[in-house]
């Protein structure tokens, strides 16, 4: 059995450090010596040093250890507390009880993770531009990709990479439709209560606007369409409308006769319906007389036909007169009944179908 005291010792260590009580000991016995504290071997690793919080600062076990330099169980208790919290201050040292890692190790790991965010931002821009970049790679493989507008054509030089290349205007040449042959202007004819448009345009939208004129004018169940589309007709600068009633009279005279009233009065309602319209008065004779006899009587004719219309309240800038005398006939002369059809006043419409 070893030494009381040192039994004593291991008893308050195990007890918490709490007093026991004192057993007897033999008549006559010695005290023992008081046990000193070995010195502690020295350790060949690495040695947490315990640095005190301030200059001047004594630890808790420090000021327990008695005068003699023994190291009581409270004081050794202590002082392991006080390491245990102060920790690890040394590089390499093992981590504390709170589970803190060393400083380098942090560094090492906030490194890393800055390095991994980098890598993950390049991958996400790589994707962004890959999904930019395919729809025009696969419209220049398909042959679809739209032509750069003239703008960002201006932009770019003229060695640039990717630049398009100017047409030259000196080997560009205009596609034009030759002009067909024999092809008839537009025109119309007005006789018994109806238009008929005859001749050829270049175009069905052409061809529909002027079947719409003709139907604002005489209706639209009056309208005889005779006209034929022909790529590269001249489009109708000019649609003159032909009377096909004319205005008779008889031999030697310009009066006019009631039976054709109606055909003047037409005139009339045509002009004050289309500001634009003008109406050329042709006057005729057969061909009994002189030249100048005759002339001058299709003069009298055509102004007694102005004079009706200008006293219904046309302009009479609206009307262009144009006597003619013996000259186209449209029937025989050599009859009274061809003489009779040659003694006439024609019409003839002007921008009425424009």
């Amino acid at each position: 059995m070893g030494n009381t005291e040192d039994w004593q010792t291991q008893v308050a260590t195990a007890s918490g450090g709490r007093a026991l009580p004192s057993w007897p000991r033999a008549a006559g016995a010695a005290d023992a010596p008081a046990p000193t504290a070995a010195p502690e071997p020295e350790d060949p690793g690495p040695r947490a040093v315990q640095r005190p919080s301030s200059p001047g600062t004594i630890t808790a076990a420090a000021a327990t250890a008695p005068a003699d330099g023994t190291i009581t169980a409270a004081a050794a208790a202590a002082a392991g507390t006080a390491a245990a919290a102060t920790g690890p201050a040394v590089a390499g040292a093992p981590p504390g009880p709170s589970g803190s890692a060393p400083r380098p190790a942090r560094r090492r790991r906030a490194a890393l993770v800055g390095v991994l965010t980098v890598a993950i931002a390049l991958a996400a821009a790589a994707v962004v531009v890959t999904q930019l970049v395919q729809p025009e790679s696969r419209q220049v493989a398909a042959g679809t990709k739209r032509p750069l507008t003239s703008s960002r054509s201006a932009t770019r030089g003229a060695g640039s990479p990717g630049s398009t290349p100017a047409a030259d205007p000196s080997t560009t040449t205009a596609t034009t439709t030759p002009v067909p042959a024999n092809v008839t202007p537009a025109s119309g004819l007005y006789a018994n209560g109806k238009m008929e448009l005859q001749g050829d345009v270049p175009t069905a939208l052409v061809h529909d606007q002027l079947v719409a004129k003709a139907a604002a004018v005489v209706g639209p169940g009056n309208v005889v369409d005779q006209l034929r589309v022909v790529p590269g007709a001249p489009p109708p600068t000019k649609a003159p409308v032909r009377i096909a009633d004319s205005v008779l009279f008889d031999s030697g005279s310009a009066v006019i006769k009631p039976d054709f009233a109606h055909i003047l009065d037409l005139g009339i309602l045509l002009l004050k319906q289309n500001p634009k319209v003008t109406i050329t008065v042709i006057g005729y004779t057969d061909n009994t007389g002189t030249p100048a006899a005759n002339m001058a009587l299709a003069a009298q004719r055509v102004d007694a036909v102005i004079a009706y219309q200008v006293q219904r309240g046309i302009d009479a800038s609206r009307f262009v007169p144009e006597p003619r005398g013996a000259e186209a006939p449209v029937a025989d002369n050599t009859t009274p009944d061809g003489r009779r059809l040659n003694r006439r006043i024609e019409f003839e419409i002007n921008n009425l179908l424009d």
